[in-house]
């Protein structure tokens, strides 16, 4: 294994000239010599020791990713995660960082969060979607912590990456009111996540706006995962009086609904209109193809990245919120009713 000696010797330099510039100390090293390291770097095929780093309190050049599971396996096959990861990477790669992503289904206080900082194996973290009933802000503010939150806000100097949930609930029911609904129902997401309380909220404040009756029995419980969109179905079929438009809080149980009413001969968009929330790739392959309320998730990766680089770089860096705004991707399952 190449060593940072072997590194030194090859470039006939001192072994903390290496070292400077495997750390990104500015200043000390000139810049024709920081690219000579950098070449024989490459040439010799040297990773620098990450444990090292860390004992030595430089950085690691490794940022944490931490979302809290409903179930196991949910961050998988929810196509959100994946293009918001995907976001992230990009930023992270042109910046010299790797990734670590965490997923842990029994987050039970806010220091399950910040494990990975508080172990030394991350220089900050990306919490995405965090359970509100254990985060804890003022221990992160405490600890001096390099956060940023996705799809969560907070008055605390911390930085947050959101879309305009709230705005995306509204949306959906303007939407439906103009194609001719006045019976609309919500399949709800994870009511301990602050996203599916915006867009719950934004769906009570469009159903207010056109004076539209919401019965309880079309307000149908879900936690965003593709198994509640099939729950929802079941439910769904056996209501009383049917609602004729639903909207979905996220595409992939809008998914996993229109999968299982299909089974019982219910029709989309014949039967029943439905709007989901994301726009996620799958959602535009489907029968019929979604019409959903778009967030860019991509874009909102990138930013998170962003503002933790720069965080991590500046101690003195001032928190920003980043609210993204959304729109409504019309395709199939919507009828004028």
């Amino acid at each position: 294994m190449v060593t940072m000696e072997d590194v030194a010797k090859k470039a006939g330099v001192s072994v903390m000239t290496v070292s400077r510039v495997v750390n990104g100390v500015k200043g000390k090293v000139s810049e024709e010599t920081r690219k000579k390291v950098l070449e024989i770097i490459k040439e010799l095929n040297y990773y620098p020791n990450f444990v090292g780093r860390a004992l030595h309190g430089s950085k690691l050049k490794i940022i944490g990713v931490v979302s809290p599971l409903v179930r196991a396996g949910i961050v998988l096959e929810n196509p959100y995660y994946y293009e918001l990861i995907m976001g992230i990477e990009e930023v992270c790669t042109e910046k010299g960082y790797d990734v670590m992503i965490s997923t842990r289904k029994r987050i039970t206080s806010s220091s399950d969060y910040l494990r990975n900082f508080y172990e030394r194996k991350v220089d900050g973290l990306i919490i995405v979607a965090p359970s509100i009933d254990t985060v804890k802000f003022d221990l992160i503010e405490r600890d001096d912590v390099p956060v940023v939150l996705v799809s969560e806000r907070t008055s605390h100097k911390i930085s947050y990456v959101d879309a305009d949930n709230e705005a995306g609930g509204e949306i959906a029911v303007e939407y439906f009111y103009k194609k001719g609904h006045r019976k609309i129902g919500i399949l709800t997401g994870n009511t301990n996540m602050r996203n599916a309380i915006d867009r719950f909220n934004g769906f009570l404040k469009g159903m207010k706006k056109f004076g539209l009756e919401l019965r309880n029995e079309w307000i149908i419980k879900g936690d965003f995962s593709y198994q509640s969109g099939i729950n929802a179905g079941k439910q769904f079929v056996s209501l009383s009086s049917l609602p004729t438009a639903l909207f979905c809080s996220n595409d992939l149980s809008a998914l996993g609904f229109l999968n299982e009413i299909s089974r019982y001969g219910i029709r989309v968009p014949d039967d029943v209109s439905i709007i989901g929330f994301d726009d996620i790739t799958a959602s535009q392959y489907a029968h019929p193809p979604l019409t959903t309320i778009r967030q860019p998730i991509f874009e909102m990766g990138k930013a998170a990245a962003e503002l933790l680089l720069a965080r991590i770089s500046n101690k003195q860096f001032q928190p920003q919120g980043r609210i993204f705004p959304v729109k409504v991707v019309e395709r199939e399952s919507v009828k004028v009713n």
